[in-house]
């Protein structure tokens, strides 16, 4: 029993050992990273993916009104990756008080992806698109009213019945 075991941990040493700095560098990110953010959701893919829409349409609109500037740039990378920030703030609260439920983290992600479309819209409408329905609006103002006063907006009111 002991053979196969210290067989096993020696050819995975063995193994490690031929991996190149930049191998052994990737796995550093990727462990620390996890250790920040902790596990990855569906959420937080959907947040990237409105992010990069984001700054595709807000570069767009820049170019098109001639307003594009290094400074509007930075401004938006800076919220980028603050809000990246605050989800790595959530997770370290969800390890101290949840135990590791993702409350906060999924609060805070959920905030962000409300953002995120709010701005898309925004931009949608400042490009020439159609505005968008009233109730996609509605509904985001709404979204994003609720999580401003630690609400999740997909809960009913317990008044109401």
């Amino acid at each position: 029993m002991y053979g196969m075991v210290s067989k096993l941990i020696i050819g995975t040493i063995q193994k490690m050992s031929t991996l190149t700095f930049f191998d052994h560098l990737i796995v550093f990110g990727i462990s620390i990273s996890s250790l920040l953010i902790g596990s990855w959701t569906d959420a937080m893919s959907l947040l990237i993916l409105l992010q990069l829409i984001d700054v595709a349409t807000g570069l767009t609109k820049g170019k098109r009104g001639r307003k594009l500037s290094s400074s509007e740039l930075k401004k938006g990378a800076k919220s980028k990756f603050g809000g990246w920030l605050y989800i790595i703030v959530g997770n370290a609260i969800d390890g101290l008080l949840t135990f590791g439920t993702p409350v906060a983290k999924t609060f805070v992600v959920s905030y962000l992806i409300v953002m995120e479309l709010m701005s898309i819209v925004e931009n949608a409408e400042e490009l020439g698109a159609p505005g968008a329905p009233k109730f996609i609006t509605k509904y985001l103002d709404s979204a994003k009213s609720q999580l401003d006063n630690g609400k999740n907006p997909n809960e009913k009111d317990s008044d109401t019945k």
